[in-house]
């Protein structure tokens, strides 16, 4: 046990005074500093999260509502005004689509005509020519309305999605579909950022969203909210909690996004950092402790220079010095390495977090806030000139329609490895979001030609067996001492859009040529069936009288690629050799509708789009991918008929499983399912070209 004289004691109580308040001062500085730094991370990632949310909420109303109502817009029964096949029809699709309620037909005139759950409701007496939906129709916007209520207060809510139907370039009146206000308080209620972060919706007068909202508050007024800025609201939640509120407009209509930030989420970073300090102060007390105990002169220095050492963390001053000071006692060696590898840890979570926040989670590149925080660097013009080069991937709805996501975040990767591989030390390659990419190169030198660099990238990554990459580019070069840097960003912006335009349709056609060498692929037979197809109608078309050359060369078409929606069927479906089970036999009958959509994405197969839909749809009803009873008989459109019948023979005549039939058998199979499968009078049609043919038809 040591006695101490008093005053080696007071010589220690002065030291660790001086400890303390050394460790406790930046302390206090940092939380009196990180309070304006919480405010400034508050609002960076309430603007994050409300751009997020509002880009996927337009792109969900866009892709997910709105191209289904337009896809009701172009129905042959809707252009042809067929009042009672169009009732069918979008009877069909209502019940077909979860995300709908009903889809609804009102005449040029405003008044109403059929809806999905109805049909014929031209008898109601009410009129929409003075709703802003319909004005906007007559002008050829698609619109989304704010909350729609029955006259029944109990009844379900909804919000109201139209687009115009315009015939041979005539409005003819508007087709209306609602969806549930509950779905989308599900799809923002289901999104959440960080611990505390939500979002929320709001009807055109400031009210929120919910299951009462019509006996809600307003929140704030719909004329305070800038499009560019957003509205700004300090709010407090139910349990008493700070929170801040940021609110933008949704487009193409009366809705608002808001998203809510739990301050508490934002004050835990600067609780951790708090606590790292805190095991620094408790760290000093331990030196002071060995101190106190050792009580001699080389401790005493070692724990000078350690004390240095952490106040110069405490300010933030993570610098490495691993090596200790000679002399320094083994035990105080050990707790100097500590506190090295402390500082180290620091340092690797500080990067970490950057990183996260500045990285693209899918292709590793770095993000849009990333790409935006190196342009204002550059915008100095201290590294001029600046090149960029806007991006864009061609095709990619396309590839997530037909084979689905994961297909087109291979796609996705596909572009981001094609820049890597352009990009040189110094400059940045980002992904925007979605399909978008960008190349920023500071300091670049007149002889470097991004757009060969480019097209030779993509020429590399493209050597696989995989999807083609199809990607649109435009590039800028300035001095952002004279212009500023986004004038720079627009021009490059401007003409990749340009660009995208000339190559949008030989970007589709790779696409449909590379779906069909996946069929191929994965089952050559199903290639060889639509060649024989396409071969049986080029000799059968000739032979009706009554339709045109077009209609005749749409067949063949047709008879070539009617099948191309087994792409994004699973391959060992298709090679199964035995008995499908119910779910498998459902992925198999979806192969129209994939088509369907490949079909409407492609311009140079739209005319075929209807036709694929329906060519697996039997006379009486029955078939697929509509339920029985449907669409039948006439409602099936002529081409899809014809296509029934020569996809029927092939398949009789040339089975991969099991015994072929003969050419009279199969005629005799036609001749029985007349009627049932096939309509009569083609069918009778189509024998009489078979028996004028005999077997040497293929």
């Amino acid at each position: 046990m040591f006695i101490l004289s008093r005053s080696v004691k007071n010589t220690f109580i002065v030291i660790m005074v001086i400890l303390i308040l050394v460790t406790t001062l930046p302390i206090a500085i940092f939380v009196k500093n990180e309070s304006d730094r919480e405010t400034d991370l508050a609002l960076t990632t309430l603007n994050n999260a409300l751009e997020l949310q509002t880009n996927y909420m337009t792109r969900w109303f866009d892709l997910n509502i709105m191209e289904d109502i337009k896809a009701a817009s172009k129905l042959r029964s809707v252009q042809s005004l067929d009042l009672d096949a169009m009732a069918e029809d979008l009877k069909a699709m209502a019940e077909d689509r979860t995300d709908l309620a009903k889809l609804l037909y009102f005449d040029r005139d405003g008044n109403p005509v059929l809806d999905s759950e109805n049909g014929d409701i031209s008898e109601e007496q009410f009129n929409i020519s003075d709703r802003e939906y319909f004005k906007a129709g007559q002008e050829g916007l698609p619109y989304i309305t704010s909350v729609i209520q029955a006259k029944d207060e109990k009844s379900v809510k909804f919000i109201g999605f139209s687009v115009p139907l315009i015939i041979d370039g005539i409005f003819e009146g508007v087709i209306l579909g609602s969806v549930r206000l509950s779905n989308l308080i599900n799809l923002t209620k289901d999104h959440i950022f960080g611990e505390g972060g939500s979002f929320r919706l709001f009807d055109y007068n400031g009210v929120p969203l919910g299951e009462n909202f019509s006996e809600a508050t307003p929140c704030f007024s719909p004329d305070e909210v800038k499009d560019e800025e957003g509205l700004l609201i300090d709010n407090t939640s139910d349990s008493g909690k700070k929170q801040m509120l940021k609110i933008a407009p949704l487009a193409h209509g009366n809705l608002f996004v808001g998203v809510v930030l739990d301050m508490d989420e934002i004050k835990a970073g600067s609780s951790r950092i708090a606590k790292t300090h805190i095991k620094i102060l408790i760290s000093s007390v331990v030196l002071g402790m060995i101190f106190f105990l050792l009580l001699s002169r080389s401790v005493t220095i070692s724990i000078d220079k350690i004390q240095r050492q952490l106040s110069s963390a405490s300010e933030m001053n993570y610098a490495p010095t691993p090596i200790p000071p000679s002399g320094m006692p083994l035990e105080l060696k050990r707790i100097w390495e500590s506190v090295e590898y402390l500082k180290d840890q620091v340092c690797k979570s500080i990067q970490e977090v950057r990183e996260m926040s500045v990285r693209d989670a899918l292709t590793g590149l770095h993000n849009r806030r990333y790409f935006e925080e190196e342009m204002s660097r550059l915008s100095h013009g201290d590294q001029d000139p600046v090149a960029i080069a806007m991006c864009d991937v061609n095709g990619l709805k396309l590839v997530n329609d037909a084979l689905g996501h994961e297909w087109g975040d291979k796609l996705i990767n596909k572009a981001a490895t094609a820049l890597k591989d352009v990009s040189q030390p110094g400059d940045t390659v980002a992904r925007l979001g979605g399909d978008e990419f960008a190349l920023l190169v500071p300091n670049s030198p007149e002889e470097r030609d991004i757009g060969a660099d480019l097209k030779a990238s993509m020429a590399t990554v493209n050597l696989d067996e995989g999807i083609p990459l199809q990607m649109a580019w435009g590039i800028a070069i300035g001095n952002a001492s004279r212009r500023s840097i986004e004038e720079i960003a627009k021009d490059a912006d401007d003409s990749m859009y340009a660009r995208k335009e000339t190559q949008r349709d030989d970007a589709r056609d790779a696409i449909l040529t590379f779906f069909l060498r996946m069929i191929s692929t994965r089952e050559g037979r199903k290639v060889g069936h639509m060649e024989r197809c396409r071969y049986i109608m080029a000799a059968f078309v000739p032979t009706i009288d009554e339709v045109d050359e077009i209609f005749r060369k749409r067949m063949i078409r047709l008879a070539g690629i009617h099948d191309i929606g087994l792409v994004g069927v699973n391959p060992s479906i298709l090679g199964n050799t035995g008995p499908l089970s119910e779910d498998e036999k459902k992925e198999v009958r979806a192969h129209p509708e994939i088509g369907y959509r490949i079909a409407i994405a492609a311009p140079t197969l739209s005319d075929l789009a209807d036709a694929i839909l329906h060519h697996h749809q039997r006379w009486d009803g029955t078939g697929y991918p509509f339920r029985k009873d449907a669409v039948s008989g006439k409602g099936i459109p002529l081409e899809s008929r014809i296509m029934n019948l020569v996809d029927s023979y092939e398949a009789m005549t040339h089975r991969y499983y099991g015994k072929s039939m003969t050419h009279e058998e199969a005629m005799e199979e036609i001749r029985r399912c007349s009627g049932t499968q096939f309509d009569p009078e083609w069918a009778d049609r189509f024998l009489a070209f078979l028996k004028e043919k005999g077997p040497g038809v293929l």
